[in-house]
């Protein structure tokens, strides 16, 4: 039920007043029987500021470093997928390319 509460927080809550909300469930995690929920609500002390930022909302939308995670992701596929690579700018125009695939390539 508890995880449920969380679960719910974190979907429904708005950075100008999560922080009521967040006390409260740092009070039943820390105060709770099972030892892993109180280890749960020491995390959610240290990471008060960050999951408080995390509701702010920019163009409609929750701020997130999902899209940044995305773009490092491919970066690492194509390195590792181009088998040694020597030229720096090949690799390179590869990355590019694999990021910005709708960008129009420009002949110079």
């Amino acid at each position: 039920m508890l995880k449920e509460w969380y679960r719910e927080f974190n979907l429904t809550a708005a950075y100008d007043t999560c922080d009521d909300e967040l006390n409260k469930l740092v009070y039943q995690f820390r105060n709770h029987k099972l030892a892993g929920l109180r280890s749960f609500g020491k995390t959610l002390i240290n990471w008060k500021d960050e999951i408080k930022n995390s509701f702010l909302v920019y163009d409609k939308r929750r701020i997130s470093n999902g899209p940044i995670e995305s773009v490092n992701n491919k970066i690492k596929t194509v390195i590792k997928t181009s088998n040694g690579i020597q030229s720096f700018n090949r690799l390179r125009n590869k990355i590019m390319y694999s990021i910005n695939k709708d960008v129009p390539i420009k002949n110079k």
